[in-house]
């Protein structure tokens, strides 16, 4: 068959073909092509064509490693492919010629329930969304010093994970990317990381401890709740907020300093920590949430070292030890007995000289 532009269609005529009357199908799609011309459309001598999750960077640009120069590279969203122009015919590609532009894209491994260890070479830069999902016999992690993010939940629901070493090159751990590994017992987070995702670690039930890297402004929500075997933690002098029920039901927390710099605790943050027998509230904190510290049935010191009041409500300290006392600056004495929804606890409010 031909059209009226010279494009020809040709089919087998080797089987007959009978259309039924009232049984009419649609026929396959035919693809009219210039026999001029290739059937594949390829690359110009002077182009590299690519399919990738984001837009690739050649290492180096220059005729040493392709040739010829690079004089533009172009990368559709959509389609996810991209097309690399040179001012020349691409001779070779050179040595470690996309070298630092590697990525384990999204779902890479989703599932991959037999996968065991995992080495990544040098050079990756991302960990994408979802990457190592519900990898359960994953055991093992080794993320090379070239990695600057892990996407949202990266290694969810790895329940064998028990070691994984996150390097100073890091600078984003997403949200859920750590939720529900059983079995990882401790974690340092890089004092590049800004701030730690919502839910990264929840679940992580034999998790210890936890080292939070200088640069950390902001936990997220449930951050680390229910990690029920973790023991202490100290809030780095740099987070300025922690999330609603960030570490609420660690249940073998027995002591928390949060740093000055903290401005708000949200909801629930500490509740039902039942271990928790010390709390320090450090001076900048203008906002303590709903149930903040409740349930916490071990708790018998909070020192709170802001002289202005923290706005809250009456179940801040809801459910306490018996006995519990809250000591406030000195000369604030009078202004935290008087404040809204601190006067419910002006009995246990005692001076203290920080």
């Amino acid at each position: 068959i031909e059209d009226t532009e010279g494009y020809v269609m040709e089919q087998s005529t080797d089987k007959v073909v009978t259309v039924e009357r009232n049984h009419i199908l649609p026929m396959a799609a035919f693809e009219f092509i210039n026999p001029a011309t290739p059937t594949t459309p390829t690359p110009s001598t002077n182009e590299i064509w690519y399919t990738a999750t984001g837009k690739v960077e050649p290492t180096s640009d220059d005729h040493l490693t392709f040739g010829a120069n690079v004089v533009s590279n172009v990368w559709d969203s959509e389609s996810k492919r991209g097309i690399i122009t040179f001012d020349g015919d691409v001779t070779m590609i050179g040595d470690d010629a996309f070298y630092v532009n590697t990525m384990i894209g999204n779902d890479a491994f989703y599932n991959c329930n037999k996968l065991t260890t995992v080495t990544l070479p040098e050079g990756v830069i991302s960990i994408g969304n979802r990457a190592f999902h519900g990898c359960d016999g994953l055991t093992e992690f080794t993320i090379p010093d070239s990695v600057t993010s892990i996407g949202d939940y990266a290694f969810k629901s790895c329940s064998s994970l028990t070691s994984i070493t996150i390097p100073d090159s890091v600078t984003k751990i997403g949200e859920w990317a750590f939720y529900a590994c059983r079995s990882l017992t401790s974690i340092t987070i890089p004092d590049r990381v800004t701030s730690i995702g919502s839910h990264a670690f929840l679940y992580c039930s034999s998790l210890t401890s936890v080292t939070i890297g200088d640069s950390v402004t902001k936990i997220g929500d449930s951050a680390f709740e229910f990690c029920s075997s973790l023991t202490s933690v100290t809030i780095p002098d740099r987070v300025t907020s922690i999330g609603g029920g960030a570490f609420s039901s660690c249940s073998s927390l027995t002591s928390v300093t949060i740093g000055d710099s903290v401005t708000k605790i949200g909801d629930s943050a500490f509740s039902h920590c039942s271990s928790l027998t010390s709390v320090t509230i450090g001076n900048s904190v203008t906002t303590i949430g709903t149930y903040a510290f409740s349930s916490g049935s071990s708790l018998k010191k909070v020192y709170c070292k802001p002289i202005t009041p923290p706005s809250g409500d009456s179940n801040m300290f809801y459910s306490n030890a018996s006995g519990r006392k809250i000591y406030v600056p000195r000369a604030s004495v009078d202004a935290y007995k008087a404040a809204s929804y601190w006067s419910s606890y002006k009995s246990d409010i005692e001076p203290y000289d920080f």
